[in-house]
């Protein structure tokens, strides 16, 4: 299961990248700028890489925490690091960071016999 969330957040990450390239401002949701675009292309590599490997649990975790930490504040503050935070991104963080820490806490390794 954190393969399916290794991959499916870093195509995520790469489709929000590429959106950001060719508009600043998704149907007044989502508001791009450049730091922001360049971050979604670095995860979403990093998570397409990463479901082809060993280490996808540990990356479900970690971006996992990460991401309900910057839904959470996104919703105490709409800019951070000079990424402006909407109402749709914060939750889209919280969801994929949900996710991400519940398979990370809750999948076990099959039992080899």
């Amino acid at each position: 299961m954190s393969v399916i969330f290794a991959r499916s957040t870093g195509w995520v990450f790469l489709l929000l990248g590429v959106t950001g390239l060719f508009t600043h401002d998704l149907w007044g949701l989502i508001q791009f700028d450049r730091v922001h675009t360049v971050l979604h292309f670095i995860f979403g590599f990093i998570g397409i890489a990463v479901g082809h490997s060993k280490y996808t649990k540990p990356y479900a975790y970690i971006m996992g925490i990460l991401l309900v930490i910057l839904g959470i504040s996104g919703f105490l503050f709409t800019q951070i690091m000079n990424i402006h935070l909407e109402i749709v991104e914060n939750l889209i963080h919280l969801i994929l960071g949900t996710w991400g820490v519940y398979i990370a806490l809750g999948e076990v390794k099959p039992i080899q016999e």
